[in-house]
C-alpha cells in the first residue's frame, strides 16, 4: 500500500504528501530501502539536503537501492552539502558495492585531479580503465597527471576550504594550482611584463615557502620545490628536499625522477638510469622522465636508445599542445585519443594503448575488444 501511494505522489510531484507517506512507511518498516529513498527524495525537493543525506544513510549499501542511495549521497555531498571528504568516502563505499560504478570512478578522478593527489589520480584512472568503467576525461587527466593546469581549480578548492578551513589538502592544492598557473604565464622575453608580475611571483614564492614550513612532508609542496630546484640546478636543495620526503614518495614517479637527476649529477649513471626507469614503471606516460633518460642514454653512448626516447618525447609534446586547445577534458576528439593510443604504445603501456584502440574501433564501427 505505501509503495503504490509513494510512487503516485512522486509521479504527481506532491512532495508534502510524499514526505508524509514515506515517513509513515519508514517508521512502520525501518529496513525498507525504498521507503528511505522516497523520504530522501521528498526532503531534497523541499531543499532539506541535510535530512535527505541522513535518510539515504539508512539504506544498506547493497543491491540496486543501495547503489541508488550512495549515488544520490555523492551528488549531495559534492553539491549543496559541500562535504567533499564525505563524498569521497561514499564513492569508496559505492565501489565496494559496485566495483564498476562509473559514477564513483568519475567523481574520484575529478576530486583527485582538482586536489592534486597525483598518485591517487594515476591509480584511480588506471583502475577505472582496467574495469572498463572510466569516464572519457580519465585519459586526459592520466596523460597530464604531472602537469595539471585546471582553469577552475582555484575556485573549486576555495569552495572546499569553506567546508574545512584548516584543511592541508585544499590549502596546498589551491596554492600549487595558482603557482603552476602563474608559472605558465611568466613572460620570459618581455622585461616590462615580467616587472608587472614580479609582485605576484614573490607573493607566490612566499606563500609556498610558508606552506612548506607548515607542512614539511607534503608531497605536492615538495614536488613543486624540487622541480624548481632541478630547473635551477640547485643540488644541495634537491638533496635537502628529498631527505624530508615521506615514505609515500617511494610510490610517486616524480620523486624517482628527482632522485635520478641527483644521481646523474653525481655521475652515478647506472643508479640514475635505475631511478628513471622506476619512475616510468610507476607512470609509463611520464614524458619528463623520458626526456632526462634520453639525455642519460646519450651520455652513456647508447645513441639509438637516446634517439628513440627523444622521438617519444617529441610525440608527447605534440599531444600536450593539442590537449591545451581542448575546451574541456570531456571534449577529447577521437583524433587525439588515437594519438594518445600511439603514444601509450610507444611507452609500452599496454593497458592504455589497447583500451584506446578498442574504443577507437567502436567509434569507427569496426570490431574491437579490450584485452
Amino acid at each position: 500500500r505505501y509503495a503504490e501511494q509513494c510512487r503516485l505522489a512522486l509521479r504527481n510531484r506532491q512532495w508534502t504528501e510524499l514526505a508524509r507517506l514515506s515517513q509513515s512507511w519508514s517508521e512502520a518498516d525501518p529496513e525498507n530501502a525504498e521507503a528511505w529513498l522516497h523520504r530522501a527524495e521528498a526532503a531534497q525537493q523541499r531543499r532539506d539536503f541535510v535530512a535527505a543525506d541522513e535518510f539515504l544513510a539508512k539504506v544498506r549499501p547493497t543491491g540496486e537501492f543501495g547503489v541508488r542511495a550512495l549515488e544520490t549521497r555523492i551528488g549531495l555531498q559534492f553539491g549543496p552539502l559541500n562535504q567533499p571528504l564525505a563524498a569521497v568516502e561514499s564513492c569508496l563505499h559505492l565501489l565496494e558495492c559496485d566495483a564498476n560504478s562509473k559514477v564513483a570512478h568519475q567523481r574520484l578522478i575529478f576530486f583527485y585531479a582538482f586536489t592534486l593527489q597525483r598518485r591517487k589520480l594515476i591509480d584511480e584512472a588506471r583502475l577505472a580503465i582496467a574495469r572498463e568503467s572510466e569516464p572519457r576525461e580519465a585519459y586526459g587527466y592520466l596523460f597530464l597527471a604531472d602537469a595539471l593546469l585546471l582553469s577552475n581549480a582555484d575556485s573549486q578548492n576555495v569552495r572546499w576550504l569553506e567546508s574545512d578551513p584548516s584543511s592541508e589538502l585544499f590549502a596546498v592544492a589551491r596554492a600549487v594550482h595558482i603557482a603552476e598557473t602563474l608559472e605558465g604565464q611568466i613572460p620570459r622575453d618581455d622585461p616590462v611584463l615580467l616587472a608587472n608580475v614580479k609582485k605576484d611571483i614573490e607573493r607566490r614564492d612566499r606563500t609556498l615557502q610558508e606552506l612548506l614550513q607548515k607542512y614539511p612532508h607534503n608531497l605536492e609542496l615538495l614536488a613543486f620545490h624540487l622541480r624548481q630546484a632541478v630547473e635551477r640546478g640547485e643540488v644541495a636543495r634537491v638533496q635537502e628536499l628529498l631527505l624530508q620526503s615521506p615514505a609515500e614518495a617511494e610510490f610517486d614517479n616524480r620523486f624517482w625522477r628527482f632522485r635520478g637527476w641527483l644521481l646523474e649529477n653525481d655521475n652515478d649513471l647506472t643508479e640514475a638510469e635505475t631511478a628513471y626507469r622506476q619512475a616510468l614503471k610507476l607512470h609509463p606516460l611520464d614524458w619528463s622522465t623520458r626526456h632526462l633518460l634520453a639525455a642519460l642514454m646519450r651520455r652513456k653512448g647508447e645513441l639509438a636508445d637516446a634517439e628513440r626516447l627523444d622521438q617519444v618525447v617529441l610525440h608527447a609534446n605534440q599531444i600536450r599542445r593539442e590537449f591545451v586547445q581542448q575546451p574541456t577534458m570531456r571534449a577529447i576528439p577521437p583524433s587525439l585519443l588515437k594519438e594518445l593510443a600511439e603514444y601509450a604504445g610507444e611507452c609500452d603501456d599496454s593497458l592504455i594503448a589497447e583500451t584506446l584502440r578498442a574504443q577507437l574501433s567502436r567509434f569507427s564501427g569496426t570490431t574491437g575488444s579490450r584485452k
